[in-house]
């Protein structure tokens, strides 16, 4: 089967339409469905006369769907799939890179179907399945790069949807004064700012302040097992393993939560400073009064995850002192029972010499 030039601008016609690409993914999806569900209807005649006909149908029927493939499918793909330059975007106006991307996928999806359908009236020994992959592979491998790049283009175009609106509010309510603070902001940046000073507040702070609850429940462990100077060497012993025990337990593990909490707060600040340095902070400056304002409020938010931060530093510092000063204690306590032990083998040896040498003395 030859594919002619007025079959291509048929099947172009049916595809497109009167609008194009222009059309939109649903009208191209139905029109490739039409196109893809007559492109199988004339190859399962096709084949009734090859099994009638020929010797080796199996061959012939190979060399078909080859055909098929190769010159009618590809020739609407190719009409479908014009990638657009990605140095001068298509105006989102237009669709932009967005257009492609979706109009990729229905393509995609429905000639898998009519790789699937041709494979059931038969095509030999050809890979139909692997001869499609093959029509779509340089889209695939191309794909991320245009995905990041539309994601590119929808952002800048919605930062300035977002700069218009806020210049047009700005120049009806004329200048606001800074005592009004973000009361007088435009509503989206209003709401973004609170975003990112409830993240910080959420995110940051209350993490600060749960890890400090571990630090919290360490300390009143090791008052627990405070020891007084009229207890017995045994309970001294096992009030001292179980202080060890509880130690390790609870003051190391909440330090080291602790300092993980402080690290993951470090991190969202900075999270937080660059979305606001590129974002919010651009958005606010047309605004008299929103920026500085917006900026105290980041700033108390801050300043309270700071000196949560500060408490539970000096907590850590109260752990590890603590347990320094515990072990202090454990080795001074061993050291002055061997010192106590010597003296005593030692008074108790001068005895059994002075034993031994009136002994000998009264033999003489």
């Amino acid at each position: 089967m030859f594919v002619d030039v007025e079959v291509m601008n048929a099947d172009i016609k049916l595809v497109l339409g009167d609008h194009g690409l222009q059309s939109g993914p649903g009208s191209i999806a139905r029109g490739l469905s039409a196109l893809y569900k007559d492109i199988t209807e004339t190859v399962r005649k096709e084949a009734a006369t090859i099994n009638t006909v020929f010797p080796s149908p199996n061959d012939v029927m190979s060399i078909l769907v080859q055909r098929v493939l190769e010159q009618r499918v590809s020739a609407i793909l190719d009409k479908l799939l014009v990638k657009p330059s990605l140095v001068n975007l298509p105006p989102v106006e237009e669709g932009g890179l967005l257009l492609y991307l979706r109009i990729l996928p229905v393509a995609f999806e429905n000639t898998q179907e009519l790789a699937k359908e041709l494979k059931s009236v038969g095509c030999g020994e050809l890979d139909v399945e692997g001869l499609t992959e093959s029509i779509f592979l340089v889209h695939k491998n191309e794909y991320p790069e245009y995905e990041q790049a539309s994601l590119r283009q929808l952002y800048q175009a919605k930062m300035e949807e977002l700069r218009a609106e806020s210049q047009q509010q700005s120049d009806s309510t004329g200048t606001t004064m800074r005592s009004k603070g973000t009361s007088a902001m435009p509503s989206h940046m209003q709401i973004s700012v609170t975003v990112a000073t409830e993240f910080i507040s959420q995110y940051t702070t209350e993490g600060l302040e749960r890890a400090r609850e571990g630090l919290n429940e360490a300390a009143a462990l090791r008052e627990r097992f405070v020891i007084g100077a009229s207890v017995s060497r045994r309970v001294v012993a096992a009030a001292a393993s179980a202080a060890e025990a509880a130690a390790a337990a609870a003051g190391e593990n909440s330090f080291k939560s602790f300092m993980v909490a402080v690290q993951r707060c470090a991190s969202s600040v900075v999270i937080v400073q660059q979305y606001f340095m590129n974002s919010i902070s651009r958005l606010l400056l047309p605004v008299d009064g929103a920026h500085g304002a917006s900026c105290d409020d980041m700033g108390a938010t801050v300043l309270n995850m700071e000196n949560t931060a500060y408490k539970g530093l000096q907590q850590c510092i109260d752990t590890v002192m603590a347990e320094v000063e515990r072990l202090l204690s454990a080795e001074q306590k061993i050291t002055d029972n061997r010192s106590s032990m010597m003296e005593m083998l030692l008074i108790i040896g001068q005895q059994m010499h002075a034993q031994g040498k009136s002994v000998a003395q009264s033999f003489d």
